[in-house]
């Protein structure tokens, strides 16, 4: 048979009593066979939640003790940590027990919650005093210190968390509602504990570990950072000499290279090859005359002859040793000539993977200067030098964050170049794989033969220099006026 006891009260208490009168009743009864019910099964339930938390409580405040005590190194620290969260986590349960609210599965998330909310707060605000403490402010400017600097970002955290959880509060689920009050008191416990409770621990009562470092102590360790700082300006110096060095070389080698390829004047056509990314290639041919001035100028107009699309384009440039270049690219469809401006400098030269920026010079002072190392090159020993703009808009007016050349030991030809984005990843890189020799008594070149391709889009162009003539060039070609007649 079963006997079935309805209780009114269902309070745990009240359910805990009569389960063990009855056990009390029943011991040794070979009729009774078990005890149970909704009642029974809740209370074990509740019995269990309410264990589970004392040993999770117990469990996190021992953990935050340790480690507070390793930060801070000093056990007070550790002690000090554990007040003001210990009165939180009696301020949330007292509350509960007030206003007859179930210590269940989801409130009992609760101690846990405020517990790591709670320990960031402490471990910021005594942070910022010891720090203020070993400025030598008194103790109560320390703390007025910490409340107006820390404490606002406490406070400003604190309303965020409240402000997201304050939604739950207007749910018509009574459980979700009360979690959400029992939340926002959490938080605000947290912050009273920690801008409230925890100063005046302190005011009260003066830890050595937040106290200002005594004269010996800061004598000693002021020598022993003297001893540091003269080893430290010692391997610094080394490097900057060694830096300096490399420096002055990669730039060095560079100035070569530049000049290696600076010739008095020539008259060349050139055809650019423009190969997309399915293999498909339009040809567009060209005739360019070149001459350098004595001051370092060098000036250069390209006629582009064929298809028809293009045909009577054309673009002049003055490539300038100290300043920013110029350009202008006359349209013939529009009858217009129109400047280049710098931001633009790193677009596409008439549709191909070359930028207007390389049919250019680089300027020498542009960049910084670095000498990674040595490597090889088809059998070519060459020298590695990184290129870095000095500063974000030439940056944005070469298209590119920093450049890796191979020059050539020898000759100082540039072989390759790779050319890194924003993000630090190659996206492009250059081979020169023909040059022609065109003044054997001082060492000149011109790079006959260029391919340039896009690792990202995996386009290519390649540019082929033919009958190049060292001669010389009439002035007037280098005008507007010039680049204007067809």
């Amino acid at each position: 048979a079963h006997l079935m006891i309805r209780i009114n009260d269902a309070n745990n208490e009240v359910v805990n009593g009569i389960i063990q009168k009855l056990e009390e009743l029943t011991e040794g009864d070979p009729a009774v066979d078990a005890i149970g019910g909704y009642g029974y099964v809740r209370s074990e339930l509740a019995n269990k939640v309410l264990k589970g938390t004392y040993y999770s409580l117990g469990i996190a405040l021992l953990v935050i003790f340790i480690l507070l005590s390793a930060i801070f190194r000093s056990l007070k620290a550790g002690l000090l940590g554990i007040v003001p969260l210990s009165i939180s986590v009696v301020v949330l349960f007292g509350l509960m027990g007030l206003v007859g609210i179930r210590l269940d599965v989801a409130t009992a998330l609760l101690s846990s919650v405020m517990i790591g909310v709670g320990v960031d707060y402490t471990i910021h605000f005594l942070w910022r005093y010891r720090e203020e403490r070993r400025q030598n402010r008194p103790a109560t400017e320390a703390v007025i210190t910490t409340i107006t600097t820390t404490g606002r970002g406490i406070i400003f955290n604190a309303l965020s968390v409240i402000v997201g959880f304050s939604v739950l509060m207007i749910s018509s689920f009574t459980p979700i509602r009360f979690f959400g009050v029992l939340v926002v008191v959490s938080i605000l416990s947290c912050l009273v504990g920690a801008l409230v409770i925890l100063p005046a621990i302190i005011l009260r009562f003066r830890f050595k570990f937040l106290e200002p470092v005594s004269d010996d102590i800061k004598v000693h360790k002021i020598k022993g950072r003297r001893v540091m700082r003269r080893v430290a300006m010692g391997i610094l110096l080394a490097l900057l000499v060694s830096i300096s060095a490399s420096a002055q070389d990669a730039r060095d080698i560079i100035k070569k290279s530049l000049d290696v390829v600076k010739v008095s004047s020539f008259e060349a056509a050139s055809t650019l090859t423009i190969t997309d990314s399915k293999g498909n290639t339009r040809v567009r041919q060209s005739a360019m005359a070149s001459m350098s001035l004595s001051d370092g100028t060098e000036k250069r107009i390209i006629k582009f002859t064929s298809p028809a699309e293009v045909s009577g384009t054309g673009i002049l440039i003055f490539d300038y040793p100290e300043k920013s270049d110029d350009m202008w690219i006359y349209l013939p469809a529009l009858r217009k000539t129109r400047r280049i401006v710098s931001k633009e400098k790193s677009k596409s030269f008439m549709g191909s993977e070359f930028s207007n920026a390389n049919m250019t010079a680089p300027g020498l002072d542009d960049f910084s200067y670095s000498l990674l190392g040595q490597d090889t090159y088809l059998d070519k020993n060459c020298y590695m030098v990184e290129s870095i703009p000095v500063n974000p808009d030439l940056e944005d007016e070469y298209g590119y964050s920093k450049s890796v050349s191979w020059v050539d030991e020898n000759s100082y030809l540039v072989h390759q170049i790779y050319y890194f984005d924003y993000d630090g990843k190659m996206f492009k890189s250059i081979i020169n794989s023909d040059f022609r020799e065109l003044d054997k008594a001082k060492g000149k070149y011109m790079v006959t033969g260029m391919k340039v391709i896009n690792h990202q889009n995996k386009r290519s162009s390649e540019m082929v220099m033919e009958k190049v003539a060292l001669t010389p060039t009439n002035e007037s070609y280098f005008s507007v006026a010039y680049l204007e007649k067809e």
